[in-house]
């Protein structure tokens, strides 16, 4: 909703887009850092102190409404974002492979995505009631007591506490880079990883559509509530389908072509089949990039497939920004979803990740002792 409340305080397409820039150039300065304090520190701690600085983004953001608070919140929840991207995944993985269980990966990762979708999809329903009682501020401030909810959740979590023998912040970080530069599997995982990732900033701009399709304000939450719910069947249809992502990438992104060219409403609207067909493919390689990193600097690479991905974003933010005041939805819809999906489906399609094709030649085994 908050595209919304840029839009009525008065920004054009052009400056939200650059609001949305802001977050991905911020998240793009400390993706890496994070990452490799995310291989020295309990990644616990990381994790707490995002919930706090995306909360306090969040109450800037309704107690100072214009153009430079909303820019000092993104740049807020950039942070956050990166202290907590590969933070969460490294953490799961390595206690898996404390305890020999390295193969629920792909499962417990899919499950944990999609309770985090549905989670998402909660608080769009709840913006319905919450924008009609208390506009904005109320919006705004449950969203700082959900921040909130969240430091409690994640100060429970294991502490954990990084794996491997380096004695220093930049050997940690030098060596992430090295695997992610020098390794080719994980390489080509990682570039995939990061455009797919790339794919799902249309989201920001789902109010905007709908409402320049025709949509009434009171409908936009309950269009938006349909990309979670589709994330999180991806989600869920990713921790047991063996192939096939390219497929229903490439099929999905003709569906929303064929629907926006009989109406932009009806495209806006099948846009969540092609957003669930995206998360899918993401979790497929998130698993794959995982089962690939042989080295101790595991959030460290996982965060360099975030800066990718954040700098796919920042293209496709600039150019739906653009889009946005020159052109119509139709032309967005048709450029933004079925071109980059052409252009991605054969790399999926080549590679056949799969949660549940696992890689049992390279399965950690159990530490010594």
């Amino acid at each position: 909703m908050y595209a919304l409340l840029f839009a009525d305080t008065g920004l054009s397409g052009t400056q939200i887009a650059s609001l949305f820039i802001v977050w991905s150039l911020v998240s793009i300065v400390a993706e890496v850092p994070s990452g490799a304090l995310a291989d020295r520190i309990p990644r616990r701690h990381l994790l707490v102190v995002s919930a706090l600085v995306r909360a306090a983004g969040f109450a800037l953001w309704v107690t100072l409404p214009g153009y430079p608070g909303f820019a000092v919140g993104f740049a807020l929840w950039g942070t956050a974002s990166a202290l907590s991207s590969g933070t969460l995944e490294a953490l799961l993985y390595d206690e898996l492979r404390a305890f020999d269980a390295a193969d629920r990966y792909p499962q417990l990762r899919a499950r944990v995505g999609v309770a985090a979708l549905l989670a998402e999809l909660s608080a769009t329903l709840a913006a319905v009631p919450l924008l009609a009682v208390g506009g904005y501020p109320l919006v705004g401030a449950v969203s700082v007591a959900t921040c909130l909810v969240q430091v409690g959740v994640a100060a429970s979590l294991p502490p954990g506490l990084p794996a491997g023998d380096h004695e220093g912040y930049l050997p940690v970080l030098r060596a992430g880079l090295h695997e992610a530069a020098h390794r080719r599997p994980v390489r080509r995982l990682v570039v995939l990883a990061a455009a797919l990732a790339g794919l799902h900033a249309i989201d920001e701009f789902v109010p905007l559509l709908a409402r320049g399709a025709g949509a009434p304000d009171f409908a936009v939450p309950l269009l938006v509530a349909t990309l979670p719910l589709a994330a999180a069947a991806g989600s869920w249809v990713a921790g047991w389908m063996p192939r096939g992502a390219g497929t229903m990438l490439v099929g999905t992104a003709l569906l929303v072509a064929i629907a926006v060219l009989a109406d932009p409403l009806a495209g806006s609207a099948a846009l969540a089949i092609w957003y669930g067909s995206v998360q899918l493919a993401r979790v497929m390689v998130d698993v794959r990039l995982q089962q690939s990193i042989t080295g101790d600097a595991r959030a460290t690479v996982t965060s360099v497939a975030g800066v990718g991905a954040e700098l796919a974003t920042i293209v496709l933010f600039a150019g739906y920004g653009l889009a946005l005041d020159v052109t119509s939805i139709t032309v967005l819809l048709l450029a933004g979803v079925t071109v980059p999906s052409l252009v991605l489906a054969p790399a999926l399609a080549a590679w056949r990740y799969g949660c549940g094709l696992v890689d049992r030649t390279s399965r950690p085994q159990r530490p010594a002792g």
